[in-house]
Protein backbone atom coordinates (compact mmCIF):
# COMPACT_ATOMS: atom_id res chain seq x y z
CA UNK A 1 0.00 0.00 0.00
CA UNK A 2 2.93 2.26 -0.06
CA UNK A 3 2.13 3.66 -3.77
CA UNK A 4 -1.46 3.88 -2.49
CA UNK A 5 -0.56 8.06 -2.09
CA UNK A 6 0.43 8.78 -5.27
CA UNK A 7 -2.42 6.38 -7.11
CA UNK A 8 -4.73 8.66 -5.45
CA UNK A 9 -3.05 12.07 -6.71
CA UNK A 10 -2.08 10.48 -9.91
CA UNK A 11 -6.42 10.10 -9.95
CA UNK A 12 -7.22 13.33 -8.24
CA UNK A 13 -5.08 14.79 -11.57
CA UNK A 14 -7.49 12.94 -13.90
CA UNK A 15 -10.64 13.66 -12.28
CA UNK A 16 -10.53 17.32 -10.51
CA UNK A 17 -7.07 18.63 -12.27
CA UNK A 18 -8.34 17.85 -15.75
CA UNK A 19 -11.95 18.16 -14.74
CA UNK A 20 -11.87 21.78 -13.45
CA UNK A 21 -8.96 22.89 -16.02
CA UNK A 22 -11.75 22.28 -19.26
CA UNK A 23 -14.06 24.22 -17.35
CA UNK A 24 -11.60 27.50 -19.55
CA UNK A 25 -14.66 28.13 -21.64
CA UNK A 26 -17.84 29.36 -20.93
CA UNK A 27 -19.92 27.86 -23.74
CA UNK A 28 -18.80 24.43 -22.51
CA UNK A 29 -17.88 24.83 -18.71
CA UNK A 30 -20.00 22.34 -17.46
CA UNK A 31 -20.49 19.87 -20.64
CA UNK A 32 -16.16 19.87 -20.17
CA UNK A 33 -16.59 18.91 -16.20
CA UNK A 34 -19.11 16.50 -17.51
CA UNK A 35 -17.53 14.79 -19.92
CA UNK A 36 -14.48 14.59 -17.82
CA UNK A 37 -16.10 12.70 -15.78
CA UNK A 38 -17.54 10.12 -18.14
CA UNK A 39 -14.01 10.03 -19.57
CA UNK A 40 -12.77 9.16 -16.41
CA UNK A 41 -15.56 6.51 -15.16
CA UNK A 42 -15.48 4.49 -18.67
CA UNK A 43 -11.54 4.68 -19.01
CA UNK A 44 -10.32 3.14 -15.12
CA UNK A 45 -12.01 0.81 -15.95
CA UNK A 46 -11.96 -0.25 -19.63
CA UNK A 47 -8.69 0.13 -19.26
CA UNK A 48 -8.37 -3.04 -17.16
CA UNK A 49 -10.13 -4.88 -20.31
CA UNK A 50 -7.80 -3.06 -23.13
CA UNK A 51 -4.35 -4.70 -21.30
CA UNK A 52 -6.20 -8.10 -21.13
CA UNK A 53 -6.99 -7.65 -24.80
CA UNK A 54 -3.57 -6.32 -26.00
CA UNK A 55 -1.69 -9.29 -24.08
CA UNK A 56 -4.01 -11.80 -25.89
CA UNK A 57 -3.14 -10.06 -28.85
CA UNK A 58 1.21 -10.28 -28.65
CA UNK A 59 0.83 -13.21 -26.72
CA UNK A 60 -1.45 -15.21 -27.84
CA UNK A 61 -2.47 -16.35 -24.26
CA UNK A 62 -5.62 -15.50 -21.93
CA UNK A 63 -4.47 -14.01 -18.99
CA UNK A 64 -6.87 -12.84 -16.39
CA UNK A 65 -5.76 -8.87 -15.43
CA UNK A 66 -4.95 -8.66 -11.98
CA UNK A 67 -6.22 -5.55 -10.66
CA UNK A 68 -4.28 -4.01 -7.87
CA UNK A 69 -2.65 -0.70 -7.51
CA UNK A 70 -0.23 -1.02 -10.60
CA UNK A 71 -2.73 -1.54 -12.63
CA UNK A 72 -4.92 1.27 -11.24
CA UNK A 73 -1.99 3.59 -11.69
CA UNK A 74 -1.50 2.31 -15.38
CA UNK A 75 -5.37 3.03 -15.66
CA UNK A 76 -4.79 6.50 -14.89
CA UNK A 77 -2.24 7.28 -17.47
CA UNK A 78 -4.64 5.92 -20.14
CA UNK A 79 -7.63 8.30 -18.41
CA UNK A 80 -4.68 11.40 -18.64
CA UNK A 81 -3.74 10.44 -22.25
CA UNK A 82 -7.31 9.95 -23.55
CA UNK A 83 -8.09 13.38 -21.23
CA UNK A 84 -5.29 15.02 -23.55
CA UNK A 85 -7.19 14.06 -26.25
CA UNK A 86 -10.87 15.23 -25.35
CA UNK A 87 -8.70 18.55 -24.90
CA UNK A 88 -7.24 18.73 -28.84
CA UNK A 89 -10.91 18.29 -29.87
CA UNK A 90 -12.81 20.27 -27.00
CA UNK A 91 -15.82 21.45 -28.18
CA UNK A 92 -16.29 19.24 -31.52
CA UNK A 93 -17.02 16.16 -30.06
CA UNK A 94 -20.49 14.66 -29.16
CA UNK A 95 -21.66 12.28 -26.10
CA UNK A 96 -21.68 9.39 -28.98
CA UNK A 97 -18.13 10.35 -30.56
CA UNK A 98 -16.63 10.58 -27.11
CA UNK A 99 -17.52 6.92 -26.07
CA UNK A 100 -15.62 5.67 -29.11
CA UNK A 101 -13.32 7.55 -28.46
CA UNK A 102 -12.95 5.76 -25.10
CA UNK A 103 -13.11 2.53 -26.27
CA UNK A 104 -10.71 3.07 -29.01
CA UNK A 105 -7.39 5.13 -27.69
CA UNK A 106 -7.00 2.60 -24.60
CA UNK A 107 -6.50 -0.21 -27.16
CA UNK A 108 -4.31 1.41 -29.24
CA UNK A 109 -2.48 3.14 -26.37
CA UNK A 110 -1.54 0.07 -24.72
CA UNK A 111 -0.50 -1.69 -28.61
CA UNK A 112 1.55 1.21 -28.61
CA UNK A 113 3.12 0.62 -24.74
CA UNK A 114 3.57 -2.68 -25.23
CA UNK A 115 5.70 -2.05 -28.85
CA UNK A 116 7.79 0.47 -27.15
CA UNK A 117 8.10 -0.91 -24.14
CA UNK A 118 8.92 -4.77 -24.97
CA UNK A 119 10.20 -4.12 -28.47
CA UNK A 120 12.28 -0.63 -28.24
CA UNK A 121 13.33 -0.99 -24.80
CA UNK A 122 12.41 2.67 -23.81
CA UNK A 123 11.84 3.60 -20.57
CA UNK A 124 9.14 6.29 -20.10
CA UNK A 125 8.82 6.73 -16.18
CA UNK A 126 6.78 10.28 -16.54
CA UNK A 127 4.99 9.41 -19.64
CA UNK A 128 6.05 12.05 -21.82
CA UNK A 129 5.89 9.71 -24.59
CA UNK A 130 3.44 6.84 -23.66
CA UNK A 131 0.90 9.36 -22.13
CA UNK A 132 1.28 12.76 -23.07
CA UNK A 133 2.55 12.57 -26.66
CA UNK A 134 0.49 9.65 -28.05
CA UNK A 135 -2.76 11.48 -26.53
CA UNK A 136 -1.48 14.80 -28.31
CA UNK A 137 -0.94 13.01 -31.83
CA UNK A 138 -3.88 10.93 -31.01
CA UNK A 139 -5.93 14.13 -30.74
CA UNK A 140 -4.43 15.79 -33.79
CA UNK A 141 -5.15 12.83 -35.69
CA UNK A 142 -8.85 13.02 -34.45
CA UNK A 143 -9.34 16.51 -35.54
CA UNK A 144 -7.77 15.86 -39.18
CA UNK A 145 -10.45 12.68 -39.49
CA UNK A 146 -13.12 14.62 -38.24
CA UNK A 147 -11.77 17.35 -40.28
CA UNK A 148 -12.03 20.31 -37.45
CA UNK A 149 -10.58 23.86 -38.47
CA UNK A 150 -9.78 26.60 -36.34
CA UNK A 151 -11.21 29.30 -38.60
CA UNK A 152 -14.39 27.04 -38.07
CA UNK A 153 -14.57 28.27 -34.62
CA UNK A 154 -17.69 30.56 -34.08
CA UNK A 155 -16.06 33.87 -32.17
CA UNK A 156 -18.82 33.28 -29.04
CA UNK A 157 -17.23 29.50 -28.57
CA UNK A 158 -14.00 31.19 -27.86
CA UNK A 159 -15.01 33.23 -24.96
CA UNK A 160 -14.85 33.05 -21.27
CA UNK A 161 -16.07 34.20 -18.35
CA UNK A 162 -15.03 34.90 -14.51
CA UNK A 163 -15.81 31.73 -13.13
CA UNK A 164 -14.62 29.46 -16.39
CA UNK A 165 -11.44 30.81 -15.60
CA UNK A 166 -11.32 30.52 -11.78
CA UNK A 167 -12.13 26.47 -12.72
CA UNK A 168 -9.30 26.63 -15.06
CA UNK A 169 -7.02 28.13 -12.64
CA UNK A 170 -8.07 25.53 -9.86
CA UNK A 171 -7.58 22.53 -12.17
CA UNK A 172 -3.86 24.13 -13.07
CA UNK A 173 -2.65 24.40 -9.59
CA UNK A 174 -4.21 20.89 -8.70
CA UNK A 175 -2.36 19.49 -11.75
CA UNK A 176 0.98 21.59 -10.76
CA UNK A 177 0.47 19.97 -6.70
CA UNK A 178 0.15 16.43 -7.70
CA UNK A 179 2.66 16.24 -11.04
CA UNK A 180 5.61 14.70 -8.72
CA UNK A 181 3.44 11.84 -8.04
CA UNK A 182 2.09 11.11 -11.26
CA UNK A 183 6.05 11.19 -12.70
CA UNK A 184 6.75 8.61 -9.83
CA UNK A 185 4.30 6.95 -9.54
CA UNK A 186 5.26 3.65 -11.95
CA UNK A 187 8.30 3.54 -9.93
CA UNK A 188 6.93 2.25 -7.22
CA UNK A 189 9.36 -0.98 -7.29
CA UNK A 190 12.57 0.95 -7.29
CA UNK A 191 12.36 3.80 -3.59
CA UNK A 192 15.62 5.60 -4.60
CA UNK A 193 14.23 6.24 -8.62
CA UNK A 194 11.14 7.18 -7.61
CA UNK A 195 12.89 9.49 -5.05
CA UNK A 196 14.84 10.90 -8.26
CA UNK A 197 12.39 11.28 -10.03
CA UNK A 198 9.40 12.79 -7.01
CA UNK A 199 12.68 15.96 -6.65
CA UNK A 200 14.05 16.04 -10.18
CA UNK A 201 10.31 16.74 -10.87
CA UNK A 202 9.34 19.19 -7.57
CA UNK A 203 12.58 21.26 -8.85
CA UNK A 204 11.05 21.78 -12.27
CA UNK A 205 8.20 23.22 -11.83
CA UNK A 206 9.13 25.24 -9.10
Amino acid sequence: MSSYGMMMDATAMCVMGFGFLYAFCRKYTWGGVTFNFLICGMCFLWCQVSTWFVNLIFTGKHVKTEINLEAIIGADLVTAAVLITFGVAYGFLSPSQLIVVCLLEPIAMKINEHIVVHYLHTSDAGGSILTHGFGAFFGLGLTLGLGIKAKNIPEENRQTSYVADSFALVGSIVLWMFWPSFNGSLLYDDATVQQRVVVNTYLAIC
